[in-house]
C-alpha cells in the first residue's frame, strides 16, 4: 500500500519565534484577528492509518513549511492550488498541542478519513497558542476563547477563494474557540466537536 502524501495548510495566531526554520511559540500575535498562513508537506506511512491512536506508529516525514509573507500571498497560493469546489478537513486542536503536534494530527486525520492514498483529503489546521503545560489549563482556555476571531477571519478569507466546504473537527479546548463571542461561521463550514 502507498503512503499518504498530504499538504497540510495552516493558519496560526501563535507568535513567530524564528524564521529559519519557521518556528512558532506559545504566545498570541498582537491583534485578535491576526493570523499567518502557510503549508507543509507531510508523508504518513500507510500502516500508521490502521493504528491511528498509537503515536509511536505514525512514522511521518514532515517537510520544511512555507510561511507566506502576508495573507494575500497565502490566499493566492491557496486559490491557485485547489479547484473552487473542494472539501477540506480543518482541525482545531485542543489542550497541550504544540504547533507541530497540530500539523501531525491534521495529516493523520486526513489520511484516516480519506482511506485512499491516491486521493487524500486536503488537511488544514488552525493552531492557536497552547502553553504546552499541564498546569496552564486555565490560560489555555482563555487563549482558545481569544483565538475565535482569528479562526473565523481565516475561514472567511479561505472560503472567499471559491465554493469550498470546510469540515471542522475541534478537539477538547479547540471547541471553545467561540466562548463568550459572537462567532458566525458561514454555511460552508460544518463543525464537529470531539
Amino acid at each position: 500500500m502507498n503512503n499518504f502524501r498530504i499538504t497540510v495548510w495552516f493558519a496560526t495566531n501563535r507568535n513567530r519565534k524564528s524564521n529559519s526554520p519557521p518556528e512558532f511559540g506559545s504566545r498570541m500575535m498582537s491583534g485578535s484577528e491576526l493570523f499567518r498562513l502557510g503549508c507543509v508537506d507531510v508523508e504518513v506511512k500507510a500502516s500508521a492509518v490502521n493504528r491511528p491512536w498509537r503515536a509511536n506508529d505514525w512514522h511521518m516525514t514532515i517537510g520544511t513549511p512555507t510561511v507566506f509573507p502576508n495573507i494575500s500571498a497565502g490566499l493566492r497560493a491557496f486559490a491557485a492550488q485547489y479547484h473552487s469546489t473542494q472539501d477540506f478537513l480543518c482541525f482545531i486542536p485542543g489542550f497541550l498541542y504544540s504547533f507541530w503536534d497540530s500539523i501531525k494530527r491534521a495529516a493523520l486525520l486526513a489520511a484516516l478519513y480519506s482511506g485512499n492514498p491516491e486521493e487524500p483529503l486536503t488537511a488544514m489546521v488552525f493552531s492557536w497558542p497552547s502553553q504546552d503545560s499541564v498546569l496552564a489549563y486555565p490560560k489555555d482556555r482563555e487563549m482558545a476563547s481569544r483565538s475565535g476571531p482569528a479562526i473565523v477571519s481565516a475561514m472567511d478569507h479561505l472560503a472567499n477563494c471559491g465554493e469550498h466546504r470546510f469540515h471542522l473537527v475541534a478537539h477538547s479546548l479547540g471547541a471553545h474557540v467561540s466562548d463568550g463571542q459572537e462567532v458566525h461561521l458561514s454555511d460552508e463550514v460544518e463543525l464537529t466537536a470531539v
